[in-house]
């Protein structure tokens, strides 16, 4: 074959060649294309189980937000973001009604560094989230020219960084869930959000526990004034304010609780708990000195978180002795508005009173108040009755004989009977000589 049929030949086979290889380019770019779609595919799944899974883990989590227990609720809620969010470190702080934000649980390596930290309201990323309430994620902190690493970061080497909000049902930020990874880490839309959402569920967990607490504290103030009422009667008035201070110290966590009542020129310290009554003076002459003698002036509440650093006011002897520093003392109202004696709360440590803790104080000593107004009065009412009895019962006895030395020693009788007292006697004048002698007596040698 030659000349032209054969080069139509070799044109022929050419053009199969071609045409083969061309429907196995498409097939293989369909192939690849096909393969391509299947990758997106398998990524789209394991995404999609991964969401789910947190989304699960996340509603399992949420579940636990009706556990009124914080001490116990937060340190567990911080350990299940750590694994949520696969970091390396969690943080939950919460603001305080000073204005501080204090870490209340930590999970991840080296706990300790954060155990007590104090960070003010007003610097640096934390600040910054609580007063935007909004996230901040942070890839590498030792490039962040705004805030820079900062020297706790610094300490446990971490360079990833989100903090994001917790909001209460007010819209307020009262704290900030933080995580932070030991190596870069880009925070992805989808991871913000789930952290957003844990930290929603932990924001409810603290609005819930704190308001059953409340109710709690407000019920068992309630049964204190209802039980100190239906006390009067059969409680001396020690006793009472004993009860009254034992609450106290319950209720605000303090070292020691007193009340100073104020009679006439005498100022009593009664109802004295968490210390030996002995260790303290039980009655003070005259106007009380110091922090009381300011309260009975100012007719306010004084808190002071060191007496050793406060200046201005003379310090008591006692408060000295006893090696108080936190103080905290209301006053005692009666119902005309003067100071009737002073309600106080005293720790051996440093101690700042909230605004909410004088308030509940303060709440304490207006209860108290009526318990004492009552009291005395029904101490009254008793001693006048008794004084009535008396005079009823020598009036019934001396009716009983003319005899008088028979109706002396009846009188005397009868009158020890009443007011308890173990000795008495009578003298009488004789009119004549105007001398007065013994006629009677009871337990007089």
């Amino acid at each position: 074959m030659t000349g032209i049929p054969l080069l139509e030949s070799i044109g022929t086979s050419l053009g199969a060649a071609l045409e083969n290889a061309r429907l196995f380019q498409e097939v293989k770019n369909k192939t690849d294309e096909l393969e391509g779609v299947n990758k997106d595919l398998r990524r789209a799944n394991l995404s999609l189980n991964r969401l789910l899974q947190e989304q699960s883990s996340l509603r399992d989590i949420l579940t636990q937000i009706n556990v009124l227990d914080l001490g116990h609720l937060l340190p567990q809620l911080a350990g299940q973001a750590l694994t949520l969010l696969h970091v390396d470190h969690v943080q939950i702080r919460l603001l305080g009604k000073d204005g501080i934000l204090r870490t209340v649980a930590f999970a991840g390596e080296r706990a300790e560094l954060y155990q007590g930290r104090l960070l003010e309201s007003g610097k640096g990323r934390s600040s910054w989230v609580m007063k935007n309430s909004k996230p901040l994620a942070i890839k590498d902190i030792r490039q962040d020219k705004v805030f820079g690493p900062g020297h706790l970061l610094k300490e446990l080497g971490v360079k990833g960084y989100l903090l994001v909000p917790m909001i209460s049902r007010e819209r307020k930020s009262i704290g900030i869930l933080g995580a932070s990874c030991l190596t870069e880490r880009e925070f992805t839309h989808e991871e913000i959000s789930l952290a957003l959402q844990f930290a929603a569920g932990v924001a409810i967990a603290i609005e819930n526990a704190n308001l059953y607490q409340e109710s709690r504290r407000r019920e068992e103030i309630q049964r204190l004034f209802k039980e100190l009422s239906q006390d009067i009667t059969s409680l001396d008035l020690d006793s009472l304010l004993k009860k009254l201070t034992e609450k106290v110290r319950k209720l605000l966590k303090v070292d020691v609780a007193d009340v100073r009542i104020r009679e006439g020129n005498l100022w009593h310290v009664r109802g004295l708990s968490g210390i030996d009554p002995n260790t303290v003076p039980a009655t003070q002459t005259g106007e009380p000195r110091g922090r009381s003698h300011w309260i009975l002036k100012n007719h306010r509440a004084l808190m002071l978180p060191d007496i050793v650093q406060s200046e201005g006011i003379a310090s008591g002897d006692t408060i000295k002795a006893l090696g108080i520093r936190g103080y905290l003392g209301v006053p005692i109202f009666s119902r005309g508005g003067e100071v009737i004696g002073v309600l106080r709360a005293l720790m051996y440590k440093p101690r700042e009173f909230s605004q909410e803790e004088v308030d509940l104080l303060q709440q304490l000593a207006n209860g108290a108040a009526v318990a004492l107004e009552n009291a005395q009065l029904f101490q009254e009412t008793e001693r006048r009755a008794q004084e009535q009895e008396a005079l009823n019962a020598i009036a019934a006895a001396t009716s009983q004989s003319l005899r008088l030395d028979e109706l002396l020693h009846i009188s005397l009788d009868k009158v020890l009977e009443i007011t308890g007292r173990e000795r008495a006697y009578i003298r009488l004048k004789d009119p004549e000589t105007g001398e007065i002698t013994l006629a009677a007596h009871r337990g007089i040698l």
